[in-house]
C-alpha cells in the first residue's frame, strides 16, 4: 500500500552519527555487529492536553534486528549475533528484507555478511524483497569501507543484484528511501 502524498521522512541525525561510528570501528579493525534499538522519550506524559487523564502511548521497539541463527534458540540467536549473520530495519518488523552474500571468483564456498572471504575478488549478490510501495524512490547503495561504491535503484518490491569487487574491504548494503534509512546489513569482509 503507497505511503499517503506529503509523508516525507528524513534521516534522523543520530543514525547518521551511529553508521559513520559503525565504519569507522570496523575500519579501525573492531568485530562489531550492528543492530536495531529504540526508545522512547515520552512514555508516560499525557497524549492530549484536553485530556490529561490520557497516557500516551509511546511504542517502543520499533527498530528490528533480523538475525540469521544456526537454531532458533536463545544460544541459535547469540551465535548469529556474534557471526554478523544480521541486517537492521530501521523503521519496523515489515520493512523491507535484505540478503548479501559473495563468492570468491573462480569459486567456492559462498558467505554472508558478518563473515570474512579470504579471496582476492567475489562475486557479491545483493537482494531487496518484500518492500513496500512507496511514493519516495529506494535506491540500495553498497558502501566500501564506509564509503559510497555503487548505487542501484529498486523498482520493484523484490530485486536482486550482482556486482564483483577485488579491492580488499567492508562491503555493505544500505537501503535508501528518499533521505530516510530504512534498513541495512553487516558488512562481508574481503581480505584477499
Amino acid at each position: 500500500m503507497p505511503e499517503p502524498e506529503g509523508n516525507e521522512i528524513g534521516p534522523n541525525p543520530f543514525t547518521v552519527l551511529a553508521l559513520a561510528w559503525f565504519d569507522h570501528l570496523h575500519k579501525m579493525g573492531f568485530d562489531v555487529t550492528a543492530v536495531g534499538a529504540s526508545d522512547s522519550h515520552k512514555a508516560g506524559a499525557p497524549s492530549s492536553l484536553t485530556d490529561p487523564g490520557s497516557i500516551l502511548r509511546a511504542p517502543i521497539g520499533e527498530a528490528t534486528t533480523v538475525v540469521f541463527a544456526p537454531e532458533l534458540s536463545e544460544q541459535g540467536i547469540r551465535e548469529g549475533v556474534l557471526a554478523g549473520h544480521a541486517y537492521v530495519k530501521f523503521f519496523s518488523p515489515a520493512g523491507p528484507d535484505l540478503r548479501f552474500t559473495a563468492t570468491p571468483k573462480g569459486g567456492g564456498a559462498t558467505v554472508m555478511m558478518g563473515d570474512t572471504l579470504a579471496a582476492s575478488g567475489a562475486r557479491f549478490r545483493a537482494r531487496v524483497f518484500n518492500a513496500p510501495a512507496s511514493i519516495q524512490p529506494r535506491v540500495l547503495i553498497v558502501l566500501r569501507d564506509g564509503l559510497p561504491y555503487l548505487a542501484f535503484p529498486v523498482l520493484r518490491s523484490d530485486q536482486t543484484f550482482t556486482f564483483s569487487a577485488s579491492l580488499p574491504g567492508d562491503y555493505r548494503l544500505q537501503l535508501m528511501r528518499g533521505s530516510a534509512y530504512e534498513a541495512m546489513t553487516n558488512p562481508i569482509t574481503l581480505d584477499g
